[in-house]
């Protein structure tokens, strides 16, 4: 029912009537706010999914306007620019049950949040095993309210895609230490940002230290400094797919990687732009325990590599289909794999050197 010129979200007592009912969207640009009694008609039924969608104009939100909703998967389309002290209201709301997943969409449509209230406060009494952000604005006083409660509560999966991030024309870098220092994450997503510098939103990366998996696909960023990767420090995949990547934006032979990503296991790095071997190679060769690599969809063998690659000696997956490979990077490949696919690499012969010396090929089970 959403999307609709009424401009009240109030049910009909009839609704109790719907016992199976498991899907229920409604609201639309005319309905301003919602009352403590709306969706009373609900509260005995067990939805699998609710979505409501308010003005982008919000003008009021009464507690316990959804206290009364079971849900598994809960989607809020409102703006909350006009009225920011309403995310308080729906985050008391949505405390003491448990979700599935909470998407919040547009929650600052037209302008970026300069307040000083912690409005994102409620998070810490929230469980959800994932918290969508869906468009909307976000500077760098937004993002670290949500991150610093996202530290204390057991949600493990963040994902922020198609925001809007700005800094705030005001922002200083002063030089102390980042606040968010203990954000432990299964899963950070960060897609189709257009603006790289979310990455390090207050100067700093130490909010990537306790992430398991980091996903990072659309954000087109065209440098990594040398201290993000010391600080990834718990990070056992890496998903940087699908960012238009060159070789100079990730290996910088001035850093030092040693001792860096000492937990991962997995790194992706498909669909990109990237060309040498040689230089991944470089990059990788203090991960100490990388076991798989995807470099599929790139341009490796683009450019002709005359020197042998150092790799890890624990890589066992390399994956690189779909690349413009010649004979001559063989000799550039990791011999200690058990799993190699060259397909669609227009390769026109085989070198038997790299074979003989890749004796952990195994057959696909």
């Amino acid at each position: 029912m959403s999307n609709n010129l009424y401009k009240h979200a109030t049910l009909a007592d009839s609704f109790s009537k719907f016992a199976k009912l498991k899907i229920l969207s409604m609201g639309g640009p005319l309905v301003m706010g919602l009352k403590k009694k709306d969706f009373y008609p609900l509260k005995n039924i067990k939805l699998y999914t609710f979505a409501i969608k308010c003005s982008s104009n919000l003008s009021y939100y009464e507690p316990e306007s959804l206290k009364v909703v079971q849900t598994t998967i809960m989607g809020f389309d409102m703006a909350v620019d006009q009225l920011p002290s309403a995310l308080h209201n729906m985050l008391h709301d949505l405390a003491n049950k448990s979700f599935q997943v909470i998407q919040f969409r547009n929650l600052f449509e037209f302008t970026y949040y300069l307040g000083k209230d912690d409005i994102f406060q409620g998070l810490r009494n929230v469980k959800s095993q994932q918290l969508i952000f869906h468009r909307g604005k976000f500077n760098e006083n937004l993002l670290r309210m949500a991150l610093m409660n996202l530290q204390v509560t057991p949600i493990k999966w963040l994902r922020l895609q198609y925001i809007d991030f700005a800094r705030s024309p005001t922002f200083v870098d002063s030089g102390v230490g980042s606040s968010i220092t203990n954000l432990a994450l299964d899963n950070l997503d960060l897609w189709y940002i257009s603006n790289p510098d979310i990455l390090r939103f207050d100067w700093r990366f130490t909010w990537f230290k306790k992430i398991k998996h980091l996903s990072i696909n659309h954000v087109y960023f065209n440098s990594v400094p040398c201290d993000s990767w010391a600080e990834m420090e718990g990070v056992e995949l890496l998903d940087v797919s699908n960012n238009r990547l060159l070789n100079e934006y990730v290996f910088n032979q001035r850093c030092d990687y040693s001792g860096t990503m000492p937990n991962l296991h997995t790194f992706n790095m498909s669909t990109n732009d990237l060309t040498s071997l040689k230089d991944l190679s470089s990059l990788t060769r203090e991960f100490k325990q990388i076991r798989v690599f995807d470099l599929s969809n790139n341009k490796l063998g683009s450019t002709q590599e005359r020197e042998d690659c150092i790799w890890k000696q624990n890589i066992t997956h390399f994956i690189a289909h779909h690349n413009p490979l010649g004979s001559n990077a063989f000799s550039c490949l990791p011999t200690t794999v058990h799993y190699l696919d060259l397909s669609y690499c227009n390769l026109d012969q085989l070198e038997m050197t790299y074979f003989r010396k890749a004796t952990n090929l195994k057959p696909p089970c």
